[in-house]
């Protein structure tokens, strides 16, 4: 590339990083990382989103966020997809408190949430058995500006029947109706496997009747 007078700029980097980073071999990505400083080379919110990505997937949450406080001092402002990503690891490592947490105070540094931020916390707290505050979270969403998706049902849905909170479940199954969103197979997944263990307990067949319509 260099012999045609073509020089690599932050996309061929980032591609490369991303590379490395699918691969498992962080070392090479961050070998990248440092090319591209040494060539004075900036990198972009993209360059960090894979690296804190690739960190959080194999359950590396310190380096994680110590690449999150370095974009800051390198002048460079989180999205919210960093946060997005680095709120997964955090319910990944089964830290979905701490989660909880650092969502309010990037809400308190005025960091909008998207459906995806809530879809996240929401599944972790769930997955943690944290389903009353799932629920309480729940209820904030169209507090800001957004609509609960179908995914965003199920995903809370799912939490109250595991949970065996069948009343709020039916409430939320009738909400998620009448919006006219239905039930994934997972959520019909958890049902059937409810009712084979408890056939006779008339609020689950009327759920499971409710998620066939």
């Amino acid at each position: 590339m260099n012999e045609r007078g073509e020089y690599p700029n932050i996309v061929t980097y980032n591609t490369l990083i991303h590379a490395y980073c699918s691969q498992g071999q962080m070392d090479g990505a961050l070998a990248v990382l440092n090319t591209i400083k040494s060539k004075k080379i900036m990198p972009d919110c993209y360059t960090y989103n894979i690296l804190i990505d690739a960190y959080c997937r194999e359950q590396k949450l310190d380096i994680a966020m110590h690449l999150y406080r370095k974009m800051a001092s390198e002048g460079l402002s989180p999205t919210i997809i960093t946060h997005n990503i680095l709120l997964h690891g955090l319910c990944l490592m089964g830290e979905s408190m701490e989660a909880l947490t650092f969502f309010y105070k990037i809400q308190g540094l005025g960091h909008k949430p998207d459906i995806v931020t809530y879809e996240t916390l929401l599944g972790g707290l769930c997955k943690n058995h944290y389903v009353d505050k799932a629920l309480s979270l729940f209820r904030t969403i169209e507090c800001n500006g957004l609509i609960p998706e179908s995914n965003t049902y199920n995903i809370i849905i799912r939490g109250c029947l595991r949970s065996k909170k069948y009343d709020g479940a039916c409430k939320l199954v009738d909400k998620m109706v009448d919006c006219g969103f239905s039930s994934d197979a997972a959520t019909t997944s958890v049902l059937r496997h409810l009712l084979l263990s408890k056939a006779q307990d008339p609020t689950l067949v009327a759920l499971y009747q409710k998620c066939l319509h």
